[in-house]
């Protein structure tokens, strides 16, 4: 066999094997990129980790969606940045906010609607110095209590629910925001977070005692996600993928705690990593209760809000809670998964 013939067989043998694989399949177009903003309701720390998660590991941008956190907390002219004012007005398509401000919001006929939560369970908890001996509700009467006007409500349903007259309590509006009353004596309790002014008196060496309210069935949501129902209804695929996304991020963050926390910095130098590392460690059973999976929103913990507010006179008369939230995305989600 001569070398032309030989050239001719490779090259036949080489359109036959390519002939053999087929056609190449094109590649998957990458999703159109969107902007989306979110306002956060406070400065950046671990409470939003999931959201800072679902940037880190790409999980938004693999739902075609570059997510824009704006600066939150207060402006340079020392107002406070409101998620729901961002949201109406169009300069973010996604919030963060109390459940409490998105009802009263509702009552006021702003039509904005929740599509899923961060934490589950709220980390609100009366805070004593040990020394006091309070832990307990019926502990609380004799007492001076300081309590901020958000946690109030919550605080009395408390004592109406363990059948304590708010008489025999000395209830304040809490002033200083920080933990100084219950440090100079000028209060015996004040409220906190679990996963902030808790950690922040055990890391100074204070010993204290909690009484969580969610564990006597009070509870609340304190960061839900949402948008408005016009985003909604025009464009629920958006919702959709950034609820996904989202989700996704939270389940990062309860594998993975403290690379979590390690995130928070990068979103706020001013914090310390051990101090977000003891919180986010806090902050799982809020994350991810059992039972439940990360996002979720029940029907039980709304209507309790609701009526709270409507008894404690908050809410002037009862609204249609249920148009408040959807848990259409977050269940989608998960069938999808």
């Amino acid at each position: 066999m001569n070398t032309r013939h030989l050239t001719w067989v490779a090259i036949f043998l080489i359109i036959t094997a390519s002939a053999a694989c087929g056609p190449t399949a094109p590649a998957s177009p990458a999703p159109p990129s969107t902007d989306v903003v979110i306002q956060l309701s406070w400065t950046p720390n671990i409470e939003f980790a999931g959201i800072f998660a679902a940037v880190k590991q790409g999980f938004y941008s693999a739902e075609g969606l570059n997510v824009v956190i704006p600066p939150s907390g207060f402006s340079e002219d020392g107002s406070y940045i409101s998620a729901i004012d961002k949201v109406l007005s169009g300069e973010a398509q996604f919030g963060i906010t109390e459940g409490g401000d998105l009802l009263l919001a509702r009552a006021d006929g702003k039509d904005l609607v929740a599509v899923m939560s961060i934490y589950q369970r709220n980390p609100i908890t009366l805070v004593s110095l040990a020394e006091k001996g309070i832990v307990r509700p019926a502990d609380l009467v004799g007492h001076t209590v300081d309590m901020t006007f958000k946690t109030m409500p919550l605080y009395m349903a408390l004592l109406r629910s363990q059948g304590i007259d708010p008489a025999s309590v000395d209830t304040r509006s809490r002033t200083d925001p920080s933990t100084a009353p219950l440090l100079n004596g000028s209060a015996d309790v004040i409220d906190g977070w679990v996963t902030n002014e808790v950690v922040e008196l055990i890391a100074q060496g204070y010993d204290i005692n909690t009484i969580m309210l969610s564990d006597y069935g009070i509870d609340a949501y304190p960061n839900l996600i949402f948008t408005t129902q016009a985003i909604v209804n025009s464009n629920p695929d958006l919702v959709q993928r950034f609820v996904r996304a989202t989700i996704k991020g939270l389940q990062a963050v309860v594998t993975d705690p403290n690379s979590a926390a390690e995130l928070a910095l990068a979103y706020n130098d001013q914090l310390v990593l051990e101090a977000q590392k003891s919180g986010m460690q806090r902050a799982l059973t809020l994350l991810n209760p059992s039972g439940s999976q990360p996002g979720r929103m029940t029907d039980a913990t709304w209507e309790f809000m609701h009526r709270v507010l409507v008894d404690q006179g908050v809410i002037a008369e009862p609204i249609d809670f249920r148009k408040a939230y959807t848990t259409r995305f977050v269940d989608q989600a998960y069938a999808s998964s």
